[in-house]
């Protein structure tokens, strides 16, 4: 059995969907599982033991639901359940379309050191995090993720916004980032992919 210690961060409006009024078709969210009951849910199967699983870092600071779990609903998200982790009120996402700003949480609710390492950049806040052992019979492991923001509008992506990352760390070992473009050690931020922003950045 391979012991992997699981460090989930995100810095990020995760399955957002805003702007889509006239035809979006909504996921369903729900803040209602403790972090362990969303990860065991997701996660957690026959060939994977999920242990310690914990969030100390999160909205709660600031009285919000950071995470929780969503189903693909009748919408066509490209997921068909799973977990989402947010800089703001988890409970706003899904369920209801939303035409405002989400920027929920004060400086209060601050970042992670272990992100910014890993993602190149400081002075965040709004981090959610869930860490976790993971034992598995396998000797192969995959994670599908989707980062979303808000902040893919104006000029936001030209500069460094929201960023994810996913840490895996074996028994003993260092954390590595597996959250990145492929082939690179670029970390997966709206900075990093983004289509072109005419008269303000190419595309990357």
């Amino acid at each position: 059995m391979k012991t992997i210690i699981l460090k989930k961060y995100i810095l990020l409006i995760l399955f957002v969907m805003i702007g889509y009024q006239g035809f979006a078709q909504l996921i369903t969210t729900s803040t209602t599982l403790t972090v362990d009951q969303l990860v065991q849910q997701s996660l957690g199967n026959n060939c994977v033991e999920i242990r310690n699983v914990t969030s100390n870092m999160n909205g709660s600071v600031d009285g919000l639901n950071s995470f929780g779990s969503f189903t693909q609903g009748s919408s066509s998200f490209p997921f068909s359940n799973g977990f989402f982790l947010s800089t703001g009120d988890g409970d706003k996402i899904g369920n209801n379309t939303i035409g405002t700003d989400l920027s929920d949480g004060t400086t209060a609710w601050t970042g992670d050191a272990d992100l910014e390492n890993f993602t190149g950049i400081a002075n965040t806040v709004n981090a959610t995090v869930i860490e976790f052992d993971l034992i598995s019979t396998s000797n192969k492991i995959s994670f599908n993720y989707l980062l979303a923001s808000e902040e893919y509008q104006q000029n936001f992506p030209c500069n460094v916004g929201d960023r994810f990352a996913l840490l895996l760390r074996p028994l003993g070992g260092t954390y590595q980032n597996i959250a990145v473009l492929p082939g690179t050690n670029t970390p997966v931020g709206i900075d990093t992919v983004h289509p072109e922003i005419v008269g303000q950045c190419p595309a990357t």
